[in-house]
């Protein structure tokens, strides 16, 4: 692979925005590309197909391009495990077979068991991106809090079952950069997230994102009703 060549002289040219400036601590950042950040644009569409018109065909017909793919398929399909933990009267652990796009939750009544399937997003989505990225049980172990984001996203839809596996009804949007915090009582949770975010949560937002903020969610409401508890007034950068 080493000794092979690509035609370079077809590589394709980029707009080059000069008015995209940010000030970090008084010193000016020029940013001339950000605009192909966004996958939605035509213009980053358009780059992108060019782009593809001359890798595609050339590593279309590597010779070694199926040998590289079995040997990796090889050294990665071996079986996984997570440490068990004790929520409540249960443990849990994480399970993978060796080729799974995400691991398997299970819920055992004792260490030497392998016990149930609890949690399994590999069945919430055909393409298996939906992944769980924060989750946290109640003090009792009742309760299960988990984020879950699609394709490789920073945001997460947050939702709830309990111990013996139903979905409660409760459904958080839009929390980003955070973990799950319940309170004493199982009342409710903590969670972070930006006011007001209305654009993509698949991973194909690119806008700036400003006043992250942590919010309370009281079980058996609705997520509008949901209850600012702290942001960083002075720094629209700070993240909490």
């Amino acid at each position: 692979l080493s000794s092979t060549r690509i035609n370079c002289s077809a590589y394709p040219s980029a707009r080059r925005d000069d008015t995209v400036i940010d000030d970090y601590h008084g010193h000016k950042i020029r940013d001339p590309y950000r605009y192909l950040e966004n996958p939605d644009g035509e213009e980053t569409k358009e780059f992108v197909k060019k782009l593809n018109a001359i890798s595609g065909p050339f590593i279309e017909k590597t010779e070694h391009r199926e040998d590289c793919r079995k040997r990796l398929t090889e050294l990665w399909n071996y079986e996984k495990f997570t440490v068990t933990s004790k929520r409540g009267v249960h443990y849990y652990y994480g399970h993978n077979t060796g080729l799974q796009n995400q691991y398997v939750t299970y819920q055992t009544d004792s260490v030497g068991s392998k016990g149930k399937v609890f949690f399994d997003p590999n069945t919430l989505s055909d393409d298996g991106t939906t992944a769980l990225r924060a989750s946290a049980f109640t003090k009792d172990g009742s309760i299960f809090a988990h984020g879950l984001s699609e394709k490789g996203s920073d945001w997460m839809t947050i939702k709830f079952k309990t111990a013996s596996g139903d979905d409660l009804p409760d459904v958080i949007p839009g929390a980003k950069f955070s973990v799950i915090a319940w309170t004493s009582d199982n009342s409710g949770v903590f969670y972070s997230r930006y006011p007001n975010h209305k654009g993509a949560t698949e991973g194909t937002s690119a806008e700036k994102h400003e006043w992250h903020s942590l919010y309370y969610h009281k079980m058996g409401t609705t997520a509008e009703k949901d209850v600012l508890v702290y942001r960083r007034t002075d720094n629209p950068d700070m993240m909490v």
